[in-house]
């Protein structure tokens, strides 16, 4: 017996160890049969030629990737903003190595949150722009936001692609680049509270009209433009239509004006117009201002009378007329009329002649010799929309005053006022240059002179002068006279004659012998019948006559004649 008493040592070391020991010993006993028996099935009862072997592993998810994108499609931008109330449109591309469909979501922040077999959320405090429907891998994505007015006018942006599966995961955030990257520009409508303008104005004159109007999107920065209209066609596109534009102006940072020239002719009262505003990017106000109708002033304006004429520049002359008392000739004024309200606002004109001596300030009343007051005057056709030639045509009288050399009044001359109302307002212009009216003397006499029966051979000297013969003056003119006359001849025995110088005549009943015979030539004779002032009747003296028969005279009836021609006096004696 082999003894190693270290070994019996440890043998004998536990109960327990020794125990161990006996149940391995029996296991590897039992393991051997076992086998041996599988053995034996396998190669000598029941042989095959292959078997499977089961596998498995877990590959770990994967986010999509962005391939094209993502960006604005149209660009937003700050030269090409979103209006309020338009969308702005986001695409992408992504793919993913799954094969996964995904989804494209847009972000104020640049956090997102992918969510199992559904669509992505944006980060808890963070807008939401939009996501869009589920897309192939591979394929293109969209998605759009409606721009509001409360909305910022600069938004910045991160797109993620998220995948669409059981164990979701999205893209690391990507603002895009460039102009068609975040931000995203909202252009906001510019506020136009009201117009002004600063009226009333004269038709011609320069009329500014303000709005007050402003854009607060600063970016870049926004201008706004104001455009005027006479009528309420205006467009975003075309500005104002076919009724007009009074004015505009554009590129204004704040309180847009434009000014324009009132028509000339305008009428007076107020104008309509129309006026919008809209921002360099052609975006319309908003407020009470826009397309509201607003008026401006056109003053009344008073009319002006120019370009004064009277009697066509010619001197007047009355004799035309004839002498009087039926006597007249018509003489004209003419003028230019303008109103720049128009020729319908032109109410009436008249006119009035006088002579300078009493001027138009002492022409307030007919007078025939040197006023002839409110003439009507009556217009020709409308030149230029503003301006009517009036033509005023009075009657003067044969007696009116002379002013050429040698007159009374030759120092002054007759003139022409014109005078033009509108209805409310009056003007009036007066001829430069007077024109005179030249002198017309001329005469009425009773038609005989009847001496009467005188005795053959009587002599009527120391006798007054028992006849008389008013001389009139028919003309303007103080009247004197020039007489001549002939033999007075028989009716029966026409060589029966008696001498012209038989006859005498003086300036009042003197005695025959103190009398001025009668020539068969022209002789002066100073009566001084005055001038004839009024129409009523004329101005007349006497002249007295007286005839002697000379001795052996024939008994007969005689007849003959006498010669009255008129002569202007001296313009003292008038």
């Amino acid at each position: 017996m082999f003894y190693n008493r270290k070994y019996k040592t440890n043998l004998y070391m536990s109960t327990v160890n020794r125990a161990l020991f006996a149940v391995l010993i029996i296991g590897f006993v039992f393991l051997g049969l076992f086998l041996s028996s599988r053995i034996n099935n396998r190669f000598e009862l029941n042989p095959v030629a292959a078997d499977n072997a089961t596998t498995s592993v877990v590959v770990a998810g994967s986010a999509p990737a962005f391939t094209d994108g993502p960006r604005e499609n149209p660009t937003s931008s700050t030269s090409t903003p979103t209006d309020v109330g338009l969308s702005v449109t986001f695409n992408a591309t992504a793919t993913d190595s799954n094969g996964d469909q995904y989804y494209l979501i847009v972000c104020s922040s640049a956090t997102a949150t992918p969510n199992n077999n559904a669509a992505p959320t944006c980060a808890v405090g963070s807008t939401t722009w939009c996501v869009s429907s589920v897309t192939a891998s591979g394929a293109k994505s969209t998605c759009s936001t409606t721009t509001v007015d409360s909305w910022a006018e600069t938004n910045a942006w991160w797109g993620f692609a998220c995948d669409y599966s059981a164990a979701s995961q999205c893209s690391t955030g990507s603002p895009g680049t460039g102009d068609p990257g975040s931000p995203f520009m909202v252009n906001h409508r510019p506020n136009f509270i009201s117009v002004s303008n600063n009226g009333p104005k004269d038709p011609g004159a320069t009329i500014t009209i303000t709005a007050n109007a402003s854009d607060t999107d600063t970016a870049s920065p926004d201008t706004v433009s104001l455009y005027v209209c006479k009528s309420n066609d205006w467009t975003t596109s075309s500005n104002c239509g076919a009724g007009g534009t009074w004015c505009s102006i554009t590129g204004s940072s704040t309180n847009p004006a434009c000014s324009f020239a009132i028509p000339d002719p305008q009428a007076h009262g107020n104008v309509t117009y129309y006026p919008y505003v809209k921002d360099n990017h052609n975006f319309a106000a908003t407020g009470a201002g826009q397309g509201v109708a607003a008026t401006f002033a056109v003053n009344d304006v008073a009319p002006t009378v120019s370009n004064v004429t009277i009697h066509g520049g010619e001197d007047i002359d009355v004799s035309l007329g004839g002498e009087g008392p039926t006597g007249n000739v018509s003489v004209t004024s003419s003028a230019d009329v303008t109103d720049h309200n128009g020729c319908a606002d032109i109410a009436s004109a008249t006119s009035s002649f006088f002579t300078t001596e009493i001027d138009a300030a002492g022409c307030t009343a007919q007078n025939a010799n040197q006023c002839y007051y409110n003439v009507a005057c009556s217009p020709g056709s409308c030149q230029s929309s503003i301006t009517y030639t009036y033509v005023c045509t009075s009657t003067f009288y044969y007696h009116a005053n002379p002013t050429d050399v040698g007159s009374y009044w030759e120092s002054s001359t007759w003139k022409a006022k014109v005078f033009a109302s509108d209805g409310s307002t009056m003007a009036s212009s007066t001829v430069s240059t007077g024109r005179d009216l030249t002198s017309y003397t001329a005469l009425n006499v009773s038609s005989t002179i009847n001496y009467g029966s005188l005795g053959i051979s009587e002599i009527a000297d120391g006798t007054a002068l028992p006849k008389t013969a008013s001389v009139y003056s028919s003309g303007n003119t103080g009247v004197d006279l020039s007489l001549s006359g002939g033999n007075m001849t028989g009716t029966a025995s026409t060589t029966a004659t008696i001498a012209v110088g038989q006859q005498k005549y003086a300036t009042s009943g003197v005695a025959y012998s103190a009398a001025t015979a009668l020539s068969g030539s022209a002789t002066p004779f100073t009566i001084g019948v005055l001038k004839t002032t009024t129409t009523a009747s004329l101005s007349s003296k006497l002249s007295y006559w007286g005839l002697q028969i000379p001795l052996g005279t024939f008994a007969d009836t005689y007849t003959g004649y006498v010669n009255f021609t008129a002569v202007k006096s001296a313009s003292s004696t008038w």
